[in-house]
């Protein structure tokens, strides 16, 4: 099927169509259908048996099919491009890669679409600020709708964070704050009002397929932008990623932002130009990684008409989000921060540098990526940690590497120790720290295999933290 505009949810009621997984998108996008077309056709295709809840309650006959609750078809099993090519449509769960072998033989008119594109052929008259980055999407994305909410301004935070968009169709807002994964970017189909690309390093290259690959789908974003913002640190690494740029308008027409003339982060806090607009003290997050993201937020604010003293009285009164460099309290003699959403190196070594100055054992690893390491080697022989405790078959890699690498002073102060799994780690972690240290949980590593998500591993580490006793 050929289209030259976007495809609508009435357009898709007249295709033969499917869902591919059943997440929160999927089951959002089956409400909104059977709401406007009760007896439309619901075919839903997963790989393992989904949690379905109980208003699309669905009992299955002759293992496959059946016409109880609000779908019609529900296929488990691997993906089979037979049954695939049988649709004109294909609506892709965001978790789902493109690079799935189930794809390799679909038919060239089959368009694979995405609830976001869906809800923006709907709505394409609503004001978006779209934010992507390997780091400090999420934490960004909160701020800067809570600086709105808190201003008056009537802002829906949507997307990787919130709610997903589909599910928003009837509401009204000034401002849509977007956030997308690299998921969600890769197969973006619409036109945002402002996108932003926040940081840049590996990240799921398994779904992507590679490292090439990932960043050019991170950085599809600002394709699709009337406005495409990036820190002017990213400049020559985004025209090193996409060169063709160079010689399209999206190169010249990129506008760097964390500039010493504008809004940019100092040691002293959150500058204009030689004026500061908060001091470092003030502010209610972590890290010089978060100082970052705060004036990200701050110039988006700017730019959507808000005032320097409306943002900064908001500012002011946001909380970290779960999960991320979020102090849960201190548990015997030791304080405990949980930064659980880390599943990148590089992002534990940010958390690392948000608690310098303090002695810090930090457990790491998780689901092994194939990820390189060597940069955290390197920051830790620089500046080392008390302990580093690593953790499952992941963290026996990490563990040789370090042990292998350490060959300095600096190395031979850290104490270095492997556990089998997150509970054994938080309790060896008391035995190595020194009282009034803390204990910090940023595994530079997915949870898959010990937890579903990184939310049950932060969780799990607040109660090991709480359980676990004084030796």
């Amino acid at each position: 099927m050929n289209i030259d505009k976007p495809l609508t949810l009435k357009d898709l009621q007249q295709q033969t169509w499917a869902l591919l997984g059943f997440g929160r998108e999927a089951q959002a996008l089956v409400r909104v259908m059977k709401a406007r077309w009760p007896h439309c056709s619901i075919h839903v295709f997963c790989e393992q048996e989904p949690a379905i809840p109980d208003d699309l309650a669905f009992q299955p006959h002759n293992g496959a099919a059946g016409h109880s609750g609000q779908i019609d078809q529900l296929h488990i099993g691997p993906f089979a491009t037979a049954d695939l090519n049988a649709y004109s449509v294909l609506v892709k769960s965001p978790g789902i890669s493109p690079l799935h072998p189930g794809f390799s033989g679909l038919h060239d008119h089959i368009v694979m679409t995405s609830t976001t594109n869906l809800w923006f052929a709907e709505r394409p008259d609503q004001r978006v600020i779209a934010i992507t980055g390997s780091k400090g999407k999420s934490t960004t994305s909160a701020l800067l709708h809570h600086v709105f909410r808190q201003s008056g301004v009537e802002s829906r935070l949507v997307g990787n964070i919130g709610l997903p968009l589909i599910e928003q169709l009837e509401s009204r807002a000034d401002w849509w704050v977007l956030e997308l994964s690299s998921y969600q970017t890769h197969d973006l189909q619409a036109q945002v009002e402002l996108g932003v690309v926040l940081s840049l390093f590996p990240d799921h290259l398994d779904w992507h397929g590679g490292e090439r690959a990932y960043f050019r789908d991170k950085l599809k974003l600002l394709e699709h932008c009337e406005r495409a913002w990036i820190p002017q640190d990213l400049h020559d690494d985004v025209l090193r990623w996409m060169p063709e740029w160079q010689s399209t308008e999206i190169g010249p027409n990129l506008v760097g932002i964390l500039t010493d003339e504008g809004i940019h982060p100092q040691t002293q806090g959150v500058m204009d130009g030689d004026r500061c607009l908060m001091p470092s003290s003030e502010l209610p997050l972590m890290g010089a990684h978060n100082l970052r993201n705060v004036c990200v937020a701050w110039t988006l604010a700017r730019y959507a008409g808000l005032d320097d003293d409306s943002i900064r009285v908001a500012v002011h009164s946001f909380e970290a989000l779960p999960h991320r460099l979020q102090n849960i309290g201190t548990m015997g003699s030791h304080r405990f921060v949980d930064d659980s959403i880390s599943t990148t190196p590089q992002a534990s070594i940010a958390a690392l540098r948000a608690l310098a100055g303090q002695a810090t054992t930090i457990l790491v690893g998780g689901h092994d990526r194939g990820l390189d390491w060597r940069e955290f080697a390197d920051y830790v022989q620089q500046h080392p940690p008390q302990a580093i405790i690593t953790m499952g078959e992941h963290g026996r890699r990490i563990l040789a590497m370090l042990e292998s690498s350490g060959d300095n002073q600096s190395s031979a102060e850290i104490t270095l120790d492997w556990a089998a799994d997150l509970s054994e780690a938080v309790r060896k972690a008391r035995q190595v720290s020194r009282p009034g240290s803390s204990i910090l949980l940023s595994p530079g590593a997915p949870s898959y295999g010990e937890f579903q998500n990184f939310e049950a591993r932060g969780a799990a580490f607040k109660a090991f933290a709480e359980d676990t006793k004084e030796d």
